[in-house]
């Protein structure tokens, strides 16, 4: 299939491509991701999927269409639910800093299919310059200075949501359809959902690419195994999708519970 954007997060194309999020779904529980695929499951939106939605909609220029398409976020008198009133302040923020700016300039929702490792990739970039070497993606997020526990170490939001991934398979990607030599300088600009928001514009390195391409190398065997039925999926067991799915079989004593 020929992909666009209308047809870009369509089941059939999902099937087709691999991408970086459905790459990131089976890391962190086969079973979800493969039941999302066969349209068995459906993860839950929470608020801050729809603020996401309403920036990239105007960065995309499409945020009057995105409001028609979403009247649940006003009120009767036509002002957003207090949930939502500091969106506009998200998008002034931004509008007011020039770096910020910079880095979102040029062509929106770019879609690029090629393929990566021996299997069909998609990505869709969020904002794609390539006359001034670089490409940018928009995030928003809680707070700059989260961190997050992965089992191991500590985590920032960066690393934990993956944005490392998502920087690397895009710059690769992007140099082997244009058949350049070197990277694109890829950027992630931030945008906090706080009462006062803050912004930063995020850079990364070629080690860190390269390091990132390794892991997608090494990981997508099984996942492509998993994807066509060869192989049965591993579930988490802490997920929704797991939850929903959970069987008691046995009593616990109190001290086996996790702190």
């Amino acid at each position: 299939m020929k992909l666009n954007k209308d047809n870009y997060f369509s089941a059939e194309a999902n099937w087709q491509y691999m991408s970086v999020s459905q790459y990131k779904d089976f890391l962190k529980c086969e079973a979800a991701a493969l039941a999302k695929l066969k349209g068995e499951y459906e993860p839950f939106k929470p608020d801050a999927f729809l603020a996401g939605s309403y920036v990239h909609a105007w960065n995309e220029g499409v945020l009057e269409e995105f409001k028609q398409d979403n009247p649940a976020l006003y009120k009767k008198d036509g002002t957003l639910y207090k949930k939502y009133a500091n969106l506009d302040d998200l998008i002034r923020i931004l509008e007011t800093d020039k770096l910020a700016m910079m880095a979102l300039e040029g062509e929106k929702e770019i879609v690029m299919s090629t393929e990566l490792f021996g299997t069909p990739w998609k990505i869709m970039i969020d904002s794609y310059n390539p006359s001034k070497g670089r490409f940018a993606d928009l995030k928003t997020v809680k707070c700059l200075d989260d961190k997050f526990w992965n089992g191991t170490n500590y985590e920032n939001f960066i690393e934990y949501y993956g944005y490392t991934t998502q920087i690397a398979v895009y710059s690769e990607i992007e140099r082997l359809v244009t058949g350049r030599d070197n990277y694109l300088e890829g950027l992630i600009v931030v945008v906090t959902k706080e009462d006062v928001p803050d912004k930063v514009v995020i850079g990364f390195d070629t080690d860190m690419i390269e390091f990132e391409l390794a892991m997608v190398e090494a990981n997508l065997p099984r996942i492509l195994e998993v994807k066509s039925g060869k192989i049965e999926p591993k579930s988490c067991g802490k997920c929704e999708y797991c939850k929903s799915k959970k069987k008691l079989t046995e009593i616990i004593h109190y001290k086996d519970l996790v702190i």
